[in-house]
């Protein structure tokens, strides 16, 4: 292989690195408009202060693969029954939930309907790459 190859092998692996970086910063900040617009300008709770960890937890993860893993690291919450739920919250807000009241049935208090703003982003990012970069992975 010729020099000027590798030379331009190497500038288009660069080039590459580059794009990768500058669309998952894009993903990311997307995200948090996200979560921003149907979560935290959706309600103001009257009963809990917010630590707003959903929208500053978000974290781009380096994969082993040429692309980047957008997480919610560290996030930490403790529920009634003293159990560590903090991995759970991004999905339950995704989603939404329901809560059992003590006889069974659903207690109403406790629910919240999906605000959906993974599939949001993803729709927003795919359209405005006109391609479909960003996915969806459930762990």
């Amino acid at each position: 292989m010729s020099d000027e190859l590798r030379e331009f092998e190497k500038y288009m692996k660069e080039e590459e690195q580059k794009i990768i970086k500058e669309v998952s910063k894009d993903i990311e900040e997307t995200l948090k408009e996200k979560i921003q617009s149907s979560i935290y300008d959706n309600y103001s709770p009257k009963f809990y202060n917010r630590t707003k960890q959903l929208k500053n937890r978000v974290t781009i993860e380096d994969t082993d693969r040429n692309e980047k893993l957008i997480t919610w690291g560290n996030m930490k919450y403790i529920n009634n029954n003293n159990d560590e739920v903090g991995e759970y919250i991004s999905k339950w807000v995704n989603s939404g939930y329901k809560h059992k009241n003590w006889n069974g049935g659903v207690d109403y208090y406790h629910q919240r309907t999906g605000s959906n703003y993974i599939e949001e982003t993803i729709k927003e990012i795919n359209t405005k790459y006109e391609d479909n970069i960003c996915q969806k992975v459930d762990k």
